[in-house]
């Protein structure tokens, strides 16, 4: 329990920085709405929020980093790597969703076991100068001999997540049906106003993936991973 701890830690403090990008980012599609039909308007929330979402996350997870390694960093600093590192971390997202997808009309297992070797994939990606294939060897070699407990891990975070959601779902103050019969000026400031609570849960798990992968790193690769590293040095 003390990582779920230290989770929670680090999110109240990159928190403030993380709602206020998101009220930046919310501003100007304010003054695009009022251009827009109604049609072009519900059309425009997708695209924000996949850009939103994958921006913010990468955000975090290089603010955490400086955070545990208690080293100095700028939030303008921070967004600009975030954003320079953007194509590769949707192109990640796109293969491993499409991965994932096949090993699902498989069986539930394979799924199950590429998404937990893949468990450190995106803060590796941010972190390090590896292409995709090489996060995926080394996410690969840090998850061996911790898979049971990451599987541990997510199922019960995400049975948290499944209740809360079914918890807010019921408020009338968060139905999205009620919400999306609003201007979209309205809708938009609702969410500048009450961060996305599904954009909070994802940037939540993401701490918890980067600090899991921070600890993880404090202990020694395994063998067999470090033999490759030598491999490509050597080529």
């Amino acid at each position: 329990m003390k990582l779920i701890r230290n989770t929670f830690r680090f999110f109240g403090k990159i928190i403030g920085p993380i709602y206020l990008l998101n009220t930046l980012f919310c501003l100007p599609l304010v003054a695009l709405s009022f251009f827009l039909t109604a049609k072009q308007q519900l059309n425009l929330f997708p695209a924000y929020n996949i850009f939103t979402l994958v921006l913010l996350e990468t955000f975090a997870i290089l603010t955490i980093n400086a955070i545990y390694k208690d080293q100095a960093y700028k939030l303008r600093d921070n967004l600009k790597i975030a954003a320079s590192k953007y194509g590769k971390i949707l192109l990640f997202l796109l293969v491993f969703t499409i991965i994932f997808l096949l090993c699902s009309m498989l069986f539930v297992v394979p799924s199950l076991v590429v998404a937990i070797m893949a468990f450190f994939m995106f803060p590796i990606l941010v972190l390090e100068d590896l292409t995709i294939k090489e996060a995926w060897k080394k996410s690969r070699a840090l998850t061996k001999g911790y898979r049971w407990r990451l599987l541990g891990y997510t199922t019960l975070i995400g049975l948290f997540f499944i209740i809360f959601f079914l918890a807010i779902g019921s408020l009338a103050f968060f139905d999205e049906s009620v919400i999306s019969t609003k201007p979209i000026a309205m809708q938009i400031l609702f969410r500048v106003l009450f961060f996305p609570i599904d954009c909070l849960a994802s940037v939540w798990i993401m701490t918890f993936t980067t600090v899991t992968y921070l600890k993880r790193l404090e202990r020694p690769l395994p063998p067999e991973y470090s033999a490759n590293e030598e491999k490509v040095a050597l080529c």
